[in-house]
């Protein structure tokens, strides 16, 4: 604690705490090896200099926070903010664009190395003139930035040492939110603007309604051909390398809209970017043109059943809670990833997803395939497929009607206010929207979740701890599924 409070004090780091060891780490794993840019360059840094980062990052974050400076679109390492929340915001965009306007467009933009060509001088230049961090604290950060060098070790051997003019190191507890700084002024570009962003960490995406009908859907492609422009130019201006030819785009609407569709394509930086007509990967989430979500459930369904073999070949070998805790971690974990965004899937892709999760519980319990499957996930107290959907959307509905969400899906959902004095104004009620395609707007979060809260009973609805709902929720679907 006496090193701590010297250093914040002093402002200055101690050069000890500024040596990192390198670990290449394969993004994917089935990516090249041989190929540079296939791996990611993590730090590993010493356990003193993440604490004091921790106690820095813990008080930035408080003042960005207690002076509105965090930008409200960036989700990443922000509390309550994560894939899922961002993922939600821009499904439920497009969903309603669609179900208004008849389609949408969505452009998922591709950066190098964000993280390590961050330029020091421009980034405690916007510390200073945008957060108006002065003093000390500036002298802190300074001092944190220069003299930094790093190692690289494989298999055990290690380079020479090499000073880090530039970038902040991947791995650190600090460097993620002094990135999320570096680009605060990118969300400028879009004030007042009809195209929207959204970002999660160096993940940014861009996505405007398409009014496809309209004799203006040229200018509307120009607009945001100007716009990517303008995104291109910045980043180059601040160090940051873009990649134009790797841009995905995606128009998104009905089948009928995208069948009359006459544009195929935009161009950017002298780079033509041909629309998607199959799935793009956004966050780990497989988002198809027509919103379906049946390419995503199919690609869930190929990575579970590929772990559950495996742990089926040494289920043997495990005792019954440890099966579970490893079916639970690499199984369910896989189930429940952003499954809020299922909400209104199909059926039949309900049904394919609960075939998965009776296998694990099978595999689990070592229960026989003629055995009946609900007893079985009622002794693991497993919620079913379905339900776990429905689960985390309530938990999100009660965090938006207690303002504890982001802001940005606080602000689509509103607390019900009758036209005058009744007694449905007493109750924890969501106002429900009005919309004209069940695929889309039915199926948007702003639609979907208001009516199942609607359906909750009121005393569950009355709770205001979130432990606590969650545990009443938790009951109330269990009940109810294996009651019948």
């Amino acid at each position: 604690m006496t090193i701590i409070n010297r250093s914040l004090s002093e402002g200055s780091v101690p050069d000890t705490m500024k040596q990192a060891l390198v670990v290449p780490l394969l993004k994917k794993p089935t990516l090249d090896r041989e190929i540079l840019k296939n791996y990611r360059p993590v730090s590993n840094l010493s356990f003193l200099s993440k604490v004091l980062e921790r106690v820095v990052a813990a008080r930035l974050n408080a003042y960005m926070k207690a002076n509105n400076l965090h930008d409200m679109l960036q989700s990443a390492y922000k509390s309550g903010h994560s894939t899922e929340t961002a993922l939600l915001k821009i499904q439920c965009y497009l969903r309603s664009m669609v179900d208004n306007h008849g389609a949408a467009i969505l452009v998922l933009l591709d950066l190098s190395a964000a993280f390590d060509t961050v330029d020091h001088d421009i980034l405690l230049n916007r510390m200073r003139h945008t957060l108006g961090i002065t003093g000390t604290a500036l002298k802190w950060f300074r001092s944190y930035l220069s003299g930094r060098v790093q190692r690289v070790v494989i298999n055990g051997q290690k380079s020479i040492t090499k000073p880090l003019n530039c970038g902040v190191p991947q791995g650190s507890v600090l460097g993620p939110l002094l990135f999320l700084i570096y680009i605060l002024p990118l969300s400028e570009l879009f004030r007042e603007s009809v195209i929207h962003h959204h970002g999660f960490a160096d993940d940014k995406q861009v996505y405007m309604a398409l009014q496809w009908k309209s004799f203006h859907l040229q200018n509307q492609l120009h607009e945001l051909e100007h716009k990517l422009s303008g995104i291109n130019t910045w980043l180059h201006n601040n160090m940051l390398i873009a990649n134009p030819d790797k841009y995905d785009v995606m128009v998104v609407g009905t089948k009928q809209t995208l069948d009359n569709l006459d544009i195929r394509s935009i161009e950017v930086a002298g780079i033509t970017l041909t629309f998607s007509s199959v799935p793009i990967r956004n966050l780990g989430v497989l988002f198809d043109p027509l919103l379906s979500m049946e390419s995503h459930v199919k690609s869930v369904i190929r990575s579970t059943s590929f772990h559950l073999r495996s742990i089926g070949i040494v289920r043997r070998q495990l005792t019954a809670e440890s099966a579970k805790l490893l079916t639970q971690s690499i199984v369910l974990s896989r189930l429940d990833y952003c499954n809020s965004c299922l909400a209104g899937v199909s059926e039949a892709a309900l049904d394919r997803l609960q075939l998965v999760q009776n296998r694990a519980a099978r595999i689990v319990t070592r229960t026989k395939m003629s055995d009946h499957i609900t007893p079985v996930l009622d002794s693991l107290h497993w919620l079913p497929v379905r339900q776990r959907i429905v689960y985390k959307l309530l938990l999100l509905a009660f965090k938006c009607f207690h303002g504890l969400a982001p802001q940005y899906l606080n602000d689509l959902v509103q607390h019900y206010s009758p036209p005058r004095s009744l007694r449905s104004e007493s109750k924890y009620l969501l106002s429900t929207n009005r919309y004209r395609l069940e695929t889309f707007g039915g199926r948007s979060f702003k639609c979907y979740v208001p009516a199942l809260w609607n359906s909750l009973p009121q005393s569950l609805c009355e709770v205001d701890s979130v432990e606590t709902f969650k545990k009443n929720l938790k009951t109330f679907l269990f009940k109810k599924h294996f009651s019948v």
